[in-house]
This record gives structure tokens, C-alpha cells and sequence, in this order.
């Protein structure tokens, strides 16, 4: 049986990658809204089911949804960034690998794709963790803390980005190589 001289993933991994960035795609559309999965299913802690019953404004019970559709929009980010992070950290060391069975002209990916690789996943992990650890208010008196849902949406758009473009060098990392040199030149020839 001849051994097979390409990296790519088996199409049965790439089914269950191409789900996982659908599921991440879903979350970010259904949070577009303020919904709060726990309320679709009225899912509450006892507590608050019995305040938001002698609740009649009704103003509670939105608060609580706002405060879970958050949570949980940080949660699946979290769970997102952490996929993203095992991505580029198999891409990595796929390329070692490579490098050291067939010699350095076997390495497929170039600087500037470790550079954004890397740049756009600690990038999108420092926004997340400063969201979660300081709040919005870490963004007082920028653009970004005037609107805390615009702010949750610009993380959550970088998040899935390194998400996609993980997945994109996970896959095929000659393609994503050649595409991203192709748009460099684009840029280049254009004068950008």
C-alpha cells in the first residue's frame, strides 16, 4: 500500500469540522437577537421563576433574558476560540512534522500566514478575556463601550473569522497558502 505523501483531513473529519462551523455560525446569527436559549425553553433557576411570576411590567424577566443571551454568547465564543486555538495548534505542528520528515522545502505555509494565524487568535482570545474579565465597562469612553452589543458582535465576528480561517489552513494549507499570496498580490498590484 503506497503511503500517501498529503496532509489533508479524511472527508469524515471534515463533515464533523464543517458542522462545528455551522453550529458557530447558527449561534452567532440566533444571538444577533437579545434570545436567550434558557428562556426559549423557559429554563430559569427557581428563584428567579418565582420572582418573574410576581412580576407583572415584565421588565425582569427581559433583563434576565438580555443577561442570559449574553452569557451564553460568551460561553459558545469561548468554546469557539478554544476550537480555533487547537486548529492553528495542529496546523503548527503538522508543519513541523512536515518540515523535519521531508526537509525545509516540504513547509507549505509562509511567514505572514503564522503571523495572521497567530495575530488574529491572540487578538480575538485578548478582546474575549477583557470582555469577560472587566465587562463592558472596560471599554468606557471608546467607540466600542458606547454600544455593548456592537462590541459583543465585533468579537464575535473576529472569533469566527480566526474560526473559519483555521479551518481553512486545517483543510487544505497549500490552497489557503496560494489564496492568501494570491490576495497579497491583488493588494499589492492595486496599491493597497
Amino acid at each position: 500500500m503506497k503511503r500517501s505523501t498529503t496532509y489533508e483531513l479524511d472527508p469524515g473529519p471534515k463533515r464533523i469540522l464543517w458542522i462545528i462551523i455551522w453550529a458557530c455560525v447558527i449561534n452567532f446569527v440566533i444571538h444577533l437577537f437579545p434570545i436567550s436559549l434558557l428562556s426559549l425553553f423557559d429554563i430559569y433557576p427557581s428563584a428567579f421563576a418565582q420572582e418573574i411570576a410576581l412580576d407583572h411590567t415584565g421588565q425582569l424577566q427581559e433583563k434576565l433574558n438580555r443577561a442570559n443571551a449574553t452569557v451564553e454568547m460568551l460561553i459558545g465564543l469561548v468554546l469557539q476560540m478554544t476550537l480555533a486555538a487547537l486548529m492553528v495548534a495542529w496546523v503548527m505542528i503538522r508543519e513541523v512534522f512536515r518540515g523535519l520528515a521531508r526537509g525545509r522545502q516540504a513547509i507549505v505555509l509562509k511567514l505572514d500566514s503564522y503571523v495572521l494565524l497567530l495575530g488574529l487568535n491572540g487578538f480575538s482570545w485578548g478582546l474575549l478575556m477583557v470582555l469577560i474579565l472587566k465587562g463592558f465597562a472596560a471599554f468606557e469612553g471608546s467607540r466600542l463601550g458606547s454600544a455593548p452589543q456592537f462590541t459583543l458582535f465585533a468579537v464575535a465576528g473576529l472569533v469566527l473569522l480566526s474560526l473559519i480561517l483555521a479551518f481553512a489552513f486545517l483543510v487544505d494549507p497549500a490552497k489557503a497558502q496560494a489564496n492568501l499570496s494570491n490576495m497579497r498580490a491583488t493588494r499589492r498590484a492595486n496599491g493597497w
